[in-house]
């Protein structure tokens, strides 16, 4: 509730009021009883108190100061209606507009320090702050994207540096003569780099004249992987141990990746797409002996990928990797894998949520019939190998001759789309005996109870 700056009239929202002028706090009258939160100094506003006749035992608490800032946060567990204790509270601090400490239940302290321009540069956890390390940004000029990023770490070269981290605040107070502040912003400063670790590289705009030498070395085709259109896009990304570089074509789409790691050699991947957008091929490891994989996709009329097609060389024939049919009003109907080996179907409840795959039975009762002689064709397939059901409420799904809605009883039923149960079976597992999942749920909709059985 943020009542800083607006706090400026007898009515603060539905029943709610200033009762004095006494410092901030927050007054409880509901079903566990009255109480008193009183807040901290660090977080009152002096002449504000409000109080609500509602139930609060399930709220996250937010405070702020008169300029809109966040100050601190308090998860419903850290509220005790009969103590003035707050726990639970994620704390922060503020320079200006910028943040520069945050204190939090699970992650302990992190500081800041930013640029002018109000990004990044350098942040410290706690566990970095035992080590005196800390984290550090660098950004291009012009457009402030991020170039690399690291762990500034004094002890990992014999001789290093002995920058340190100090916060804005502290460093305004009593600036240290090797805080981090002093630091440039030039990525050829040597010091830090020196002495950084886990670091990653990041280049826009500009083709890399290395790509020629790497693609040499792996004999791949130059011609084949000239990089085009970076205006504005990710050339090459890097670290200590691979490097990926990337083009584009003239509607900024992606047209290949290079991707060299030290100690097994460079990948590529390929990209080729229809005058929709929609990809259409994309071939793996051209060059790479025994290691080719080429795909194909396949779309109908509405965009909808209809089948995938698989090869490992130009010369050999499509196989069909997996196909796909839809419902007349849309939504995935049924997916035939490899053939004949698998195939599953979907069904949907009334209101169009996923209602189940395949049958839970694993028999006759699936919907496609699979491995079973019908009209549906598909007695070639192979028995399912798998099947589950999600239960929303009593008859959520309801249509002649189908035997899927099997819950009649369910007290615990939602009409928002919880689900109250899901049952499943896994061919050869549990004695081939179907698994039942029952979920309840407080009256915020928050998971309670799971019970299997």
């Amino acid at each position: 509730v943020n009542l800083g700056p607006y706090a400026t009239s007898n009515t603060l929202g539905a029943n709610a009021e200033v009762l004095s002028s006494e410092p901030f706090y927050v007054v409880f009258d509901d079903a566990n009883g009255p109480g008193t939160v009183t807040a901290p100094a660090r977080w009152q506003i002096p002449g504000v108190s409000f109080s609500y006749d509602l139930d609060y035992s399930f709220w996250t608490y937010r405070y702020f100061d008169k300029a809109g800032r966040l100050l601190a946060e308090i998860q419903p567990e850290g509220i005790d209606l009969n103590s003035n204790n707050l726990e639970m509270a994620t704390e922060q601090e503020h320079h200006s507009w910028f943040r520069l400490r945050q204190d939090s239940p699970d992650e302990g302290r992190v500081e800041y320090v930013y640029r002018k321009d109000g990004r990044i540069r350098f942040s410290q956890d706690e566990e970095q702050a035992q080590a005196g390390k800390f984290s550090y940004i660098y950004y291009d000029e012009g457009s402030g994207r991020v170039v690399e990023m690291g762990i500034f770490d004094p002890n990992s070269s014999p001789g290093g540096s002995n920058w340190v981290f100090q916060d804005p605040a502290d460093f305004d107070a009593n600036p240290n003569p090797t805080a981090i502040n002093w630091f440039t912003d030039d990525p050829n400063n040597g010091p830090l780099a020196f002495d950084a670790s886990q670091q990653s590289y990041l280049a826009y705009d500009r083709a890399d004249a290395g790509l020629s030498a790497v693609l040499a070395g792996a004999g791949v085709p130059l011609s084949q992987f000239r990089q085009t259109f970076l205006r504005g896009k990710l050339s090459k990304t890097w670290n200590a141990n691979a490097a990926t570089w990337y083009s584009y074509d003239e509607l900024g789409r992606l047209r290949w990746t290079v991707k060299e790691i030290q100690g097994l050699g460079v990948f590529t991947v390929e990209y080729r797409y229809d005058f929709q957008g929609n990809l259409i091929e994309s071939v793996q490891n051209r060059y790479r002996s025994g290691e080719a994989a080429y795909h194909r996709y396949v779309y109908d009329r509405d965009n909808r990928l209809v089948r995938g097609l698989f090869r490992t060389a130009p010369n050999l024939p499509w196989r069909e990797q997996a196909e796909y049919d839809y419902y007349l009003h849309g939504p995935l109907k049924r997916e035939e894998i490899a053939g004949n080996l698998q195939g599953i179907d979907y069904v949907y409840a009334k209101d169009g949520r996923l209602k189940s795959i395949n049958h839970t039975k694993l028999n006759n009762l699936d919907p496609g019939k699979d491995g079973y002689n019908s009209s549906l064709g598909h007695q070639s397939f192979a028995k399912d190998a798998f099947g589950f059901s999600l239960d929303y409420y009593v008859d959520d799904y309801d249509r002649t001759g189908s035997s899927l809605a099997e819950r009649t009883n369910m007290p615990g039923e939602l009409y928002n789309g919880m689900i109250y149960s899901q049952r499943w079976q896994t061919r050869g597992k549990h004695n081939n005996a179907v698994q039942v999942y029952e979920f309840e749920f407080d009256y915020t909709y928050n998971l309670s109870l799971a019970e299997l059985g």
